[in-house]
């Protein structure tokens, strides 16, 4: 093996037994299992173990689906998996005994539900739970058994998990909105206090975009006044991550002009603001009026009149250092607002969400768009489909007696991507295997019924306690759970552990191999994920640019395309990183061109963030010379887009440099420090996306040569 090799080996090895005991949830696996249990311990009390089995079954998928979403959006998350689960085993169930028509009515269903990856994390839990519920009601004891009973009993085990999660929804305070606005202004206090000359980053979009998406899907059970309180310290944390970027690109040109005391000053105030942000995250997250530290705030207003001292009285970045002072006052005020009852409000009441149409056609439409060969999770189910399959006929073909482990592990481990195929496959049969030894071991002793019960009880939990600690743990504790769970249902899990080590090994490497002979890159999707990035970030710049030269500001357009911007920038982070971790020599576009085109996208949207939070303090802007400005940037955006989807260099970029010299000649003449923003910004956007069409064109070359 090569060094490259070895070395993606070992990282392999490393990702997959790495222990983060951060991610240890104890509520959660409270919750879950006794969603787990309840099944269970009627089922023994009223002689009905197998129906018990089921339900136990649906709820410890449902449990885990229930950490997609947020409130109604969980709770769809959740009676889908229920419901895919029960269907699925049904199909499983009636077409176990007769091995040719399983056989092919599972490669149909595996064939569907791959392409179902496509549509989101959801989606995809709901998919691989799907095909491993078909995989094991196809074998004993569930091929005798009544399908149609036990598919309703796993449904009904999907719905009481969720009862049991909508029951604990008012005694929980709001808690998914504090921890996700928590973990925002954490983020944002990290970011005021690395503010450094040398370092223009871009504050946290993923922190902001859960906090989106807590409030896109309300409380059902929250009153008005407290789910605007939350909005409220939404809104604030909004503000606040604009002011922090213009201060972060305040910074860096005074210390490139040479004023280090003016840069000093700005960084000291960001620094000082960031122990009230600590402090509003730390009370937002415990639920409580926010401590009062006064020597924190007069260490803030003392930054910012050295500041005052240093500059003119009018300099923007003064400014924005006093509207950072007033917006942390509002936000500490929100986060007592929060903790005490909420705000009052006058609007009317929160319509309750109805079936979204055309959300559901959309979902329609990319499933159908990734029904074809270009598509990677096309690719994924066809893989998956023959690897399946190949499983599912050695089982009938092997002598094991827990054959059907090969099929479970395939359905487990494969992944439309390298590191999450490799990394959990390690991770699975590591764990899978360890822990059907341990459970294997443990059912030679031939336990009881009741110490069954408790056993899977117990498994149960630690499954739902490990899920973020690790997946060789997690995989450990679930299957002692499914062995527990079908000796309890009447399996024979007495016999050798050796045969069901020997399953999991054979579905692991089957899953591997089918990889290895079939893979799908990352690197062959780079490229437009990127392209889509730039595409996002040019409807954002291009309203708030507008937004200087019109009289009316379009908000929501604005913010509909920044979030837009932070999902695709989300998704492009992800496949750079995977791409980075392939064993293999990247074709086309090279992790260092799209590292660079990264860097540029990070510079653009930092330019665009602080322009966004300077439209209200600027009046009577240059039109022209902002309109013309915003279109020729519009026309190299497309460019750069075009490039990065056809691999060719650029195509020539409009005069961005004259008309950001023309715009800057027109805001020098009117000698409004107001303004001086519009020059900075555009300054950083013209260098930007020259940076990206020379990253581009470099690339191109070094194809073409």
């Amino acid at each position: 093996m090569s060094s490259s090799g070895t070395k993606v080996a070992r990282r392999i090895v490393a990702d997959a037994l790495r222990l983060n005991w951060s991610g240890i949830e104890v509520r959660f696996a409270i919750r879950c299992t006794v969603g787990v249990a309840l099944p269970l311990i009627v089922s023994a009390l009223v002689g009905q173990p197998l129906a018990g089995a089921s339900a136990a079954y649906g709820a410890l998928v449902t449990g885990l689906a229930s950490r997609q979403g947020v409130y109604r959006t969980r709770v769809g998350a959740m009676l889908s998996a229920g419901a895919a689960l029960a269907i699925s085993g049904f199909a499983g169930a009636v077409t176990g005994p007769y091995p040719a028509a399983n056989i092919a009515l599972l490669a149909v269903w595996t064939l569907v539900f791959g392409v179902v990856a496509s549509l989101g994390r959801s989606a995809t839990v709901v998919a691989i739970n799907a095909c491993v519920a078909f995989v094991l009601f196809s074998n004993p004891p569930y091929d005798v058994a009544n399908p149609g009973f036990h598919a309703l009993m796993v449904f009904a085990g999907g719905v009481l998990q969720m009862l049991l999660l909508v029951l604990v929804w008012p005694l929980g305070r709001f808690r998914t909105e504090r921890a996700a606005l928590s973990a925002a202004f954490t983020a944002l206090s990290h970011y005021a206090t690395g503010l450094r000359a040398d370092d223009l980053g871009l504050p946290d979009t993923q922190s902001v975009a859960a906090v989106s998406a807590a409030l896109a899907d309300p409380q059902p059970f929250g009153g008005r006044a407290e789910i605007a309180a939350y909005q409220a310290l939404a809104d604030e944390a909004d503000r606040l991550r604009g002011t922090l970027a213009a201060l972060a690109t305040e910074q860096h040109l005074l210390s490139e002009v040479g004023l280090s005391a003016e840069a000093a000053a700005v960084r000291s105030a960001g620094h000082e603001a960031g122990r009230l942000l600590d402090d509003i995250a730390a009370a937002v997250a415990d639920g409580r009026v926010p401590d009062r530290h006064p020597g924190d705030a007069r260490a803030l207003d003392a930054a910012i009149v050295e500041l005052e001292r240093l500059s003119s009285a009018n300099a923007p970045y003064v400014a924005d250092a006093r509207a950072l002072a007033g917006q942390l006052r509002a936000a500490l005020r929100s986060a007592a607002a929060a903790a005490s009852g909420g705000l009052s409000v006058d609007e009317p009441a929160v319509r309750v969400a109805r079936f979204d149409v055309a959300k559901l056609r959309l979902l329609v439409e990319r499933y159908v768009a990734n029904c074809s060969w270009s598509s990677i999770y096309a690719r994924h189910a066809i893989r998956l489909t023959v690897a399946l399959t190949i499983a599912v006929i050695a089982q009938h073909l092997l002598p094991l007696a827990h054959a059907q482990w090969i099929g479970l592990t395939v359905v487990l481990v494969l992944r439309p991507d390298f590191s999450s195929t490799f990394t959990r496959g390690v991770g699975r049969v590591a764990g899978t295997v360890g822990g059907a030894i341990l459970a294997s071991l443990i059912a030679a002793f031939h336990p009881s019924d009741t110490a069954y019960i408790v056993l899977a009880i117990v498994f149960a939990g630690f499954g739902f306690a490990l899920f973020n600690v690790s997946y060789a743990l997690f995989s450990v504790a679930i299957t002692g759970y499914v062995v527990y769970l079908l000796a309890f249902g009447g399996a024979p899990e007495h016999a050798s552990a050796l045969d069901r080590v020997w399953a999991t090994l054979l579905g692991g490497t089957l899953a591997l191999v089918a990889y290895t002979l079939w893979p799908t890159w990352s690197r062959s999707r780079v490229a437009d994920e990127l392209a889509d990035l730039v595409e996002a970030q040019r409807r954002y710049v291009g309203h708030v640019l507008r937004a200087f030269a019109e009289p009316v500001l379009d908000d929501a357009a604005i913010r509909a395309s920044q979030v837009a911007a932070w999902r695709a920038r989300s998704n492009a982070e992800a496949s750079v990183d995977q791409m980075a971790g392939e064993p293999v020599t990247p074709r086309g576009i090279t992790v260092r061109t799209a590292s660079g085109v990264l860097a540029a996208t990070r510079r653009l949207g930092i330019a665009s963030l602080t322009l966004r939070a300077r439209v209200a303090r600027i009046t009577g802007a240059p039109h022209e010379q902002i309109e013309r400005f915003s279109g020729d940037l519009d026309v190299a955006l497309l460019a750069i887009v075009e490039a990065l989807h056809s691999g060719a260099p650029p195509s020539p970029l409009p005069p961005l440099r004259d008309d950001q010299i023309a715009l800057k000649r027109v805001l020098t003449e009117r000698g409004d420090p107001a303004v001086e923003v519009l020059v900075s910004e555009t300054d950083l956007i013209v260098d930007s996306v020259e940076t990206m069409a020379a990253v581009l064109a470099r690339r191109a070359a070094s194809a073409s040569g």
